[in-house]
């Protein structure tokens, strides 16, 4: 079983890859049997964790969860991470590229958290060329990062923080931060006067 849904995907236990009679039931309680491809997964837990896959190569969620990746993403505009609770992502040793001009890859703003891993730790958030705005990589306006796994690399910003500009509480445990350049100060990490960077 599974909860109410407009339209999107449905993550079923016990199906076999490919096509699959399931009965659906409708709003007005109708029981509708159809046939439908079915894509299975692989499990995905680690940390404790048991992520869900996200199979979108041009978008990151817009609601907290857990999750990993696919397939590498490319972005067109930066991906706000959703509010209210923690977003566990594993980039799962894919790729997050920023595609457009002048745009960050990652903000984390207010009531944000942000849970960065990847078990096979070759998964990068790259790309951003940003002259404009401070904050590369990822910009921790205000919320939490904490970094368990992956690489930020390949970032700009003509401000501070090439790879990360840090306004709040950024926490790493594991990953890289190497090759990332600003037009001011922090090409790897900027860290704003009175706020919070830890490495362990």
């Amino acid at each position: 079983g599974t909860d109410a849904i407009e339209a999107g995907t449905v993550y079923a236990k016990g199906i076999a890859e490919g096509t699959a009679k399931i009965k659906v039931t409708s709003a007005d309680n109708e029981n509708i049997t159809d046939e439908c491809s079915v894509t299975v997964y692989p499990a995905h837990t680690h940390d404790n964790i048991s992520f869900q896959p996200w199979d979108s190569a041009d978008s990151l969620p817009d609601k907290p969860g857990d999750y990993y990746l696919t397939k590498d993403v490319e972005l067109s505009n930066t991906w706000n991470v959703p509010a209210n609770g923690p977003t566990c992502l594993c980039l799962n040793g894919h790729n997050i590229t920023m595609t457009g001009q002048n745009s960050r890859v990652i903000l984390i703003k207010e009531n944000a958290t942000l849970n960065l891993y990847d078990e096979e730790n070759k998964g990068k958030i790259t790309g951003s060329n940003n002259d404009t705005y401070a904050g590369g990589g990822v910009l921790i306006s205000s919320g939490s990062f904490n970094m368990y796994g992956g690489w930020i690399t390949g970032n700009r910003s003509g401000q501070n923080g090439g790879g990360v500009e840090d306004h709040d509480k950024f926490y790493m445990y594991g990953g890289k931060i190497t090759g990332n350049n600003a037009g001011a100060d922090g090409g790897g990490v900027f860290v704003a006067p009175g706020k919070t960077f830890s490495v362990s």
